[in-house]
């Protein structure tokens, strides 16, 4: 990627809370002749427990 590379993410909770959209836009004019988008979406299913989850940098 060069210096001129950018990334953008944006979540979104769609109207009844039960999916959680996210999409990724990556625009690089030193090495892409356009933007490189990622979509994906998540949905809620009712009794899910949603844990901790640690990360870090390997």
């Amino acid at each position: 990627m060069s210096d001129r590379a950018r990334l953008i993410e944006q979540y979104r909770v769609n109207q009844d809370g039960s999916r959680l959209d996210d999409t990724v836009a990556v625009t690089d004019p030193g090495n892409l002749n356009g933007p490189a988008i990622w979509v994906a979406f998540w949905s809620w299913v009712t009794g899910t427990v949603i844990r901790p989850f640690e990360c870090g940098l390997a």
